[in-house]
């Protein structure tokens, strides 16, 4: 008798729980991320079960808050030539053309944030993998659109159009953070044995990256502790969706009182 109902959802298999009651109903909450995969055919994806204990979650410690981890998976598009080896070694990063125009879709839509691109315009950047593909619902053909999304307020979504990724930001405490990642498959692929190299190529290239952005986002946040750390400036070009991000915390806690 003393349990309360609390809202839950679910949407491409992350539960989504409103304890306070007062949040959108959940396509309305979701509406910018459903409409950008309206045409994704996600019905045949499945979860792989590649991790150590098998139970498909791979998990890593982060010494810094949620923050500035979610703040540097898809909002921070700069950094990615700076971080990671195999950006590095991309010839489309940075991603702007000569004339200084980004070569990608940048997604600002309230709780969804990140980049879009055509795979064919990257061919070099991502580790060569040759899953099934994911396929349009209308034409039947393979989907040819990549997006590095984060979905506020702790969660990101890869989609490819050779699987999908979701990560799960589990706060620990103010300076430590574990990441959740599950990976999804198209057509079988996610539990046939002849695909388990590729499944394996493919996370370890995303362990690799996962690695090298959370050495940064640690040096981050022992940064944070420096006085000099609100002098704080935001590119207009780069940090539109960073900057929205930290307002949106910002509100957030000023409507729950926690603010400063």
């Amino acid at each position: 008798a003393d349990l309360k109902e609390v809202r839950t959802g679910l949407w491409q298999d992350i539960i989504f729980v409103d304890l306070s009651g007062k949040c959108p109903a959940l396509p309305v909450f979701l509406a910018p991320l459903m409409a950008l995969f309206e045409d994704f055919d996600f019905s045949t994806l499945e979860m792989a079960h590649d991790s150590a204990d098998g139970d498909g979650i791979h998990r890593f410690h982060a010494k810094a808050n949620w923050k500035p981890l979610w703040e540097n998976y898809a909002p921070n598009v700069y950094h990615e030539g700076f971080v990671h080896e195999q950006y590095r070694r991309s010839k489309h990063v940075p991603r702007v053309n000569k004339q200084g125009e980004k070569t990608f879709v940048e997604i600002n839509h309230g709780i969804v944030k990140g980049l879009g691109f055509e795979a064919a315009g990257v061919s070099n950047t991502y580790p060569d993998v040759d899953f099934p593909r994911i396929r349009s619902k209308t034409t039947g053909a393979a989907v040819t659109s990549s997006y590095i999304l984060n979905i506020y307020p702790n969660a990101t979504f890869l989609a490819f159009p050779t699987h999908v990724r979701i990560s799960i930001l589990v706060p620990e405490d103010a300076g430590s953070t574990q990441w959740l990642i599950a990976s999804y498959y198209a057509d079988g692929s996610a539990r046939d044995p002849k695909y388990k190299e590729m499944r394996d190529k493919s996370i370890s290239g995303s362990s690799r990256a996962r690695n090298e952005d959370d050495r940064v986002c640690e040096a981050v946040q022992r940064a944070r502790r420096s006085p000099a750390h609100r002098s704080h400036f935001y590119s207009p070009f780069w940090d539109k969706m960073h900057y929205d991000f930290n307002n949106m915390v910002l509100n957030d806690l000023e409507r729950s009182g926690a603010g400063p």
